[in-house]
């Protein structure tokens, strides 16, 4: 049994899976499928004999399958262990265990110290993980605060970078082991565990290196594509610069080389490599936050992007996926091709790469591959201005699995056709603004100024649309370090910056124009206010300062319990945007009204959600024959699946149930060339059975049975008629009366036949008719009876027309009573219960990102193309103390000097470090 917070725990859980697949499959179609149908169809046959026989693998494989609670267990950790390290969701967490991670000096250190790169000298306790492809290691010490709850070190090691493994026995009682990876840097690790279970980790280490042994020989051309190996091998082995960087090298990057000290950050990081390795390789410890805050080098921006955000293993994992899918799908057209084509030369049209046709070819490349990479969700405006920016830094295939990592994990939802996750970010944020700013949240509430209409195109285009661009990538710098933490923050210092002017506002216009005019400043330095004295930093920088030291209480665990607690509140306000647009786009409402076209489409949808999530696939906007079924049953009992069993009786019922529901499935059907019903259908289909009169009605039980559509009904389909009347009546009466009304329509329609074809009936032969059916044995089975009405017209042929066969039904009473009302009644169309949450305003939020577009003009920036080193001398001179406290000497240096620039450069960088240094 299950103690209190432990079902607590598995229902929240649950709850937020479910809630996950629901906002996931609530765009409808897939926009991103291809129009071609024979195409379409030979991937949906293919993709499902996958999951199918993925199915039966499973099935065979795990006989005996392990209990909820430790499954769920299971995936809890593993999504953990994938969110702490930025592994891919493939990865399951195998071993783990307490450990002491002790790393030496680089060997091959440049010369010239720099004292802001600390040597890669240090031994850490902390816990070492194990997964099917990756050797990781977190440190339990933790950063200062305001950091608190960062590590001081994490370490990510691909098993296929590991090129040599000792075993390390310090004692009787304790081992470890030491690996050397392919920079040729050594780590060792010293276990904390019994004897045995440390003999079992470097065991399963071991069995792990072995199945790497095919990839080993793919790391030395995947490292020719890294950027960092070109400033340790300078021609051999590598690929052409042009390949492996971004527009930024041929059109120019956005920030000023000379003014951000490019050359100097590159400098640094070339230490940082020494000491604590690169690429796919690296330790990261405090002085990589520093390197990144301050702003990452124009050449190496798109790699740590890659690395940081976890993008570099799924590059590495699938080799030459991006450029197979492009050849793939090469002459193809979709939804989403034709609305990428639409926002292509909308994308960045500043900056000169996109004024450009290299560029803009780039930028569709990479659009349309994961279009077609993920169909489901295809592409969505915003996507092209994140990807236009990832371009000037990375290369197509990086940028491709950099937008893979942002849309699938960093920000959930952002990109789907309903935006629910920048909506559920949107709601989350508004709560961090109460919570951390209550005077300015409760001026919004009071003014009723929208704080979505500003801040939800932050969220949607990651401040790149907001901000300059050479301030914008600095985000993105900090985005895939931090996670989707530091949007929050950030949007919360803008805030909180402009906290005195906002509440002077009192309408969304005023709101706007506080926030487009500081958007309009940010690069312009100011003298602020830094320990004892004052210092003169951007705005930007004041931004991030705050961000980090008063804001950093919004951390990833809080962001994430936000998230769910508001998922069901951003599921209610879709579904209620969904279902009106569904009901609104109806052509013909029929003789509902909107409570009761509100009912069936919960009935409609529910059955298709459900349909699709036992196949595991995403759910369509029509139904097949066995969602239909699904549909019936939840409004008519006898429409409830039986389940199999050896009773003939039963095994009977079934069958006559089926023909039933798939003679009223193929009239719902009509002349529709998929053979599937819309929704539109299911309100015309419905609307004959639940509204109308007696004659509709039997009208309508005609059509059903004319399946030939030449307006008679034959022997064979009065006998049809009888078989599935006994059965309905059967359920909703009695048999007795079922009986006395089926034998009824028999014999009257054999009279009333006669009397069409000009006849008189011969009424012995109908006597005797009649008699054979009603002088039954009392207990007759169902099955005999059935029988009986097969045998009852074999040497008879009987055709009544509609005039006729209305007479038929009105001789009995049981019948006209069925036809009235009787069948009508037996759908419980029930209101389900109030949808109490208020809508979030879809029309809103199309508008948003225009809106957002809109908060500034553009602000000019430098997009100068490289340029060649000028011989002009250049004369720096600076004294004083730093506000870090270290003494510099005045210095008069040329640009011969290098080493004395470089070095003047570096103290400048730590100024800045003074900002970050949280």
């Amino acid at each position: 049994m299950f103690k209190r917070d432990e079902v607590y725990d598995l229902l929240v859980q649950l709850t937020g899976q479910a809630m996950q697949r629901w906002l996931n499959n609530a765009g409808g179609d897939a926009p991103g499928q291809s129009n071609n149908p024979e195409f379409t169809a030979s991937e949906i046959t293919h993709k499902r004999s996958l999951q199918e026989l993925s199915r039966l693998t499973e099935g065979r494989s795990t006989q005996l399958i392990s209990p909820l609670k430790h499954d769920l267990a299971a995936q809890k950790r593993d999504q953990a262990f994938h969110t702490r390290f930025r592994l891919p969701t493939t990865e399951h967490l195998l071993s783990g265990m307490s450990a002491t991670y002790t790393k030496s000096n680089a060997d091959d250190r440049d010369p010239v110290f720099y004292p802001q790169v600390p040597t890669g000298n240090f031994t850490l306790e902390g816990n070492i993980y194990l997964s099917q492809t990756f050797l990781t290691f977190e440190s339990q010490e933790r950063l200062p605060a305001p950091q608190q709850h960062l590590p001081v070190c994490k370490a990510v090691f691909p098993l296929y970078t590991i090129k040599r493994v000792e075993r390390l026995n310090a004692g009787a009682y304790t081992s470890g082991v030491s690996i050397t990876t392919c920079h040729k840097t050594d780590h060792e690790f010293m276990l904390h565990a019994e004897k045995i279970e440390a003999d079992e980790f470097c065991e399963t280490l071991k069995n792990l290196l072995l199945k790497q042994i095919p990839n080993f020989k793919k790391v030395r051309p995947f490292l020719a594509t890294c950027e960092s190996e070109r400033m340790f091998h300078k021609s051999e082995h590598l690929i052409d610069t042009d390949q492996i960087t971004g527009l930024g090298s041929t059109f120019g990057y956005p920030e000023n080389s000379k003014r951000s000290k490019d050359k100097t950050k590159t400098k640094l990081w070339k230490i940082y490599f020494q000491e604590n390795g690169r690429n796919l390789t690296m330790v990261k410890v405090p002085s990589f936050g520093k390197l990144v805050r301050v702003g990452l080098p124009n050449s190496l921006r798109g790699e740590i992007w890659e690395l940081a955000s976890g993008a570099m293993y799924l590059r590495f994992a699938h080799p030459g996926l991006y450029h197979e899918i492009l050849e793939k799908y090469k002459d193809h057209h979709s939804t989403s091709t034709e609305e990428i084509e639409k926002d292509l030369n909308r994308s960045l049209p500043e900056y000169p790469g996109y004024q450009n046709p290299e560029g803009i070819e780039r930028l569709r490349r990479v659009l349309t591959a994961y279009a077609w990479r993920n169909p489901e969700l295809g592409y969505c405006q915003a996507m092209n201005i994140v990807v236009s920016a990832l371009l000037i830094y990375t290369t197509e295939e990086q940028a491709f699995w950099i937008l893979h990592i942002l849309v699938d994990r960093m920000c959930p939802g952002y990109y789907s056709t309903n935006m629910y996750g920048a909506l559920l970010d949107q709601i989350t944020f508004e709560q961090l603004v109460e919570k951390t700013m209550p005077i300015l949240w409760n001026h919004f509430k009071k003014t009723n100024v929208e704080l979505s209409i500003a801040c939800l195109p932050w969220f949607l285009s990651l401040f790149i649309n907001s901000m300059p661009l050479e301030f914008a990538v600095r985000v993105l710098d900090m985005l895939f370090m931090e996670g989707p933490r530091i949007l929050f923050q950030i949007g919360l210092a803008i805030l909180k910056i402009n906290g005195e002017e906002l509440l002077e506002t009192h309408d969304d216009g005023a709101f706007l124009d506080v926030l487009k005019d500081f958007f309009q400043c940010m690069g312009k330095r100011e003298e602020n206010e830094q320990g004892n004295g004052y210092i003169k930093s951007t705005k930007f920088n004041q931004v991030m300062l705050i961000a980090y030291r008063e804001f950093s209480l919004v951390t990833e665990e809080m962001i994430i319990k936000l998230r769910s607690q508001n998922q069901l509140k951003v599921g209610a306000g879709i579904e209620s945007y969904t279902k009106r647009t569904v009901i609104r786009n109806l052509k013909d409402m029929a003789t509902f009204d909107k409570e009761e076209i509100g009912i069936l489409y919960d009935k409609f949808f529910a059955a298709l959600y459900y349909a699709n999530h036992e196949v595991g696939g995403k759910p369509e906007s029509k139904m097949n024959r066995e969602t239909f079924q699904s549909m019936l049953a939840s409004m008519a009992s006898w429409a409830k699946p039986k389940p199999p069993n050896d009773n003939l009786d039963d095994s009977t019922a079934r069958d006559i149930c089926n023909s039933f529901i798939d003679r009223i499935y193929r009239l719902f059907v009509g002349d529709a060339p998929d053979h599937l019903i819309d929704f539109q259908s299911a309100i015309l289909g419905m609307n004959e059975i639940l509204h109308g009169d007696l004659m509709s009605h039997m009208d309508w039980f005609f059509k059903l049975y004319d399946e030939d559509n030449d307006h008679v009904l034959t022997s064979r389909d009065i006998i049809n008629m009888s078989k599935e009347l006994y059965w309905l009546l059967s359920i909703l009466k009695d048999k007795d009366i079922a009986w006395d009304a089926v034998t009824s329509l028999v014999v009257h329609s054999c009279e009333q036949s006669d009397i069409a074809k000009g006849g008189q009936p011969d009424e012995t032969t109908l006597t005797h008719r009649l008699a054979d059916l009603t002088m039954t044995a009392d207990g007759q089975s169902f099955h005999r009876r059935i029988r009986q009405l097969d045998d009852s017209l074999l040497a008879d042929i009987v055709d009544i027309t509609l005039p006729s066969f209305r007479m038929v039904i009105l001789t009995n009473e049981s019948l006209e009573m069925l036809f009235d009302h009787g069948f009508t009644n037996s759908f419980k169309v029930v209101k389900s219960a109030t949808d109490r949450q208020k809508s979030l305003g879809r029309e809103l939020f199309e508008n948003l990102f225009a809106d957002g577009q809109k908060l500034a003009k553009e602000v000019p920036t430098t997009l100068q193309p490289p340029k060649q080193k000028s011989s002009t001398s250049l004369s720096t001179s600076s004294s004083g103390s730093s506000p870090s406290g270290r003494q510099r000497s005045s210095s008069s240096v040329s640009i011969g000097n290098t080493g004395d620039t470089e070095e003047i450069e570096a103290y400048s960088i730590m100024d800045d470090w003074v900002h970050f240094d949280v």
